[in-house]
């Protein structure tokens, strides 16, 4: 193979992992506006949580106008907590989880438990109430 014929090959990769990074993103993106249209409509959520991360995910919902409503027990070593959106104004579920590369709640992160955070339910408030 000729040199030209080399830069030739190495160019046509190049074209092709930038187009494949951009298809990714795009993906990704269109996906993250799904589940971003779904969450936004949520006006409670119940999140599953180990109890040495309860402190954090309640200042981080509460500080965020989504105040803390209730904790049950769950199956293992999780409690399940209840958050209501207390208004309008409050940022909606998506951008307190980060979907679409916003920024995340920093929960999990603080906390020295192994434990994922998980959502359990969400709705609008009139679920949660009936």
């Amino acid at each position: 193979m000729t040199g030209v014929g080399a830069w030739l090959l190495i160019a046509a990769l190049l074209g092709g992992l930038i187009a494949i990074h951009f298809a990714v993103r795009r993906y990704v993106t269109n996906e993250g506006k799904k589940i971003s249209a779904v969450m936004d409509a949520c006006d409670y959520v119940v999140i599953e949580a180990h109890p040495d991360q309860a402190a954090f995910l309640k200042s981080d919902f509460e500080r965020n106008g989504w105040p803390f409503r209730s904790a049950a027990e769950a199956a293992g070593p999780g409690m399940l907590y209840t958050f209501v959106r207390s208004n309008g104004a409050s940022p909606p579920l998506s951008r307190l989880f980060g979907v679409g590369g916003q920024r995340a709640l920093l929960s999990d992160k603080k906390s020295g438990a192994d434990f994922q955070l998980k959502i359990k339910a969400q709705g609008p408030r009139s679920d949660l109430d009936a």
